[in-house]
């Protein structure tokens, strides 16, 4: 008795727990999960979303998988869910996001490049 469910130890570490799901790789499952756990959790409890880590490792998640740009629909719902209010501010947020997954893709493609013409400039 006594215990509100999440294993053995009772209701578990939140904080732990969501950060546990934001490094997950299917980006869609991780909205859904994280939208469901907003949707569920008390006033106190959202703080735990905003004080943890789990935003920081969502975003850094999101930028090192560079997903389509279908998933910006995904996300720009997700941070409505979170963020309320501003539309034209939740679309910031997505744009620079996706300024930034674009800027780091065309960073990788660019080192990769180089490092293949710098090879093959060694090799003659």
């Amino acid at each position: 008795h006594g215990s509100s469910g999440g294993g053995a130890g009772g209701a578990g570490d939140p904080a732990a727990k969501l950060e546990a799901v934001v490094v997950l790789d299917d980006l869609s499952k991780v909205l859904d999960a994280l939208t469901m756990w907003v949707e569920g959790a008390y006033e106190e409890q959202l703080d735990t979303l905003f004080t943890c880590r789990a935003l920081p490792l969502l975003l850094h998640n999101v930028l090192a998988q560079n997903p389509p740009a279908s998933f910006d629909d995904e996300l720009t719902s997700f941070l409505h869910t979170i963020l309320g209010g501003s539309a034209k501010g939740v679309m910031a947020i997505v744009a620079s996001v996706r300024a930034v997954c674009t800027a780091l893709a065309a960073c990788a493609a660019g080192a990769e490049g180089g490092y293949a013409a710098s090879v093959a400039t060694a090799r003659r």
